[in-house]
């Protein structure tokens, strides 16, 4: 894996994430999709089993660092840092354990991967949050409202995916990665 290509490339897509996050959204909703976890399934459906982990750690908290929570009801906002994390962390095993399952060129198994990254991310995410809730007030959490704004979020990452993953996979090489269906792989 390309190390100069991934940090590129996370910097390219938490700046959609950033820019993206409001006029994007679903109406009055909290739905917005995830570019980072879109890289970081791609990450993963390629990458070497021993660094997508790390990866998928790193790339979580910097969308940590673009959440901003009220606390002291409204008074005040806090970035958190470390639910994005841990919940990229889980999504990026999950990932590797099915991306032998799955066929890595179609975009359907790309947006069934996506959207289950999401979903799993952000179910560790809510269940840290609402944890954190019961021992700080200042933080009061939602946990269903949460986590129903959140599966809207899976689901619309997951349409996004089916853009997004066809452009990645043709950037397979610079990345550092071996594609499996070119010729010159098969000549080998």
């Amino acid at each position: 894996m390309n190390p100069i290509a991934v940090a590129l490339a996370a910097y390219l897509f938490w700046g959609f994430d950033a820019a993206l996050r409001g006029p994007l959204a679903l109406g009055n909703t909290a739905a917005t999709p995830s570019f980072m976890m879109v890289l970081l399934v791609f990450l993963a459906v390629h990458g070497p089993v021993k660094t997508v982990p790390w990866v998928g750690l790193a790339l979580g908290l910097c969308v940590d660092l673009l959440v901003a929570r009220p606390i002291y009801d409204g008074q005040a906002i806090a970035a958190i840092i470390g639910p994005n994390a841990i919940g990229f962390f889980a999504a990026s095993h999950a990932v590797l354990a099915l991306r032998g399952v799955m066929l890595r060129r179609n975009p359907f198994a790309f947006l069934f991967l996506c959207a289950a990254g999401t979903m799993l991310a952000q179910l560790v995410v809510v269940a840290i949050m609402t944890l954190r809730s019961l021992l700080d007030t200042a933080m009061p959490a939602a946990p269903s409202a949460e986590l129903l704004a959140r599966a809207g979020s899976a689901m619309y990452t997951g349409v996004i995916s089916l853009v997004l993953g066809p452009l990645l996979h043709l950037a397979v090489g610079w990345f550092g990665f071996a594609d499996p269906f070119s010729r010159r792989s098969l000549r080998r």
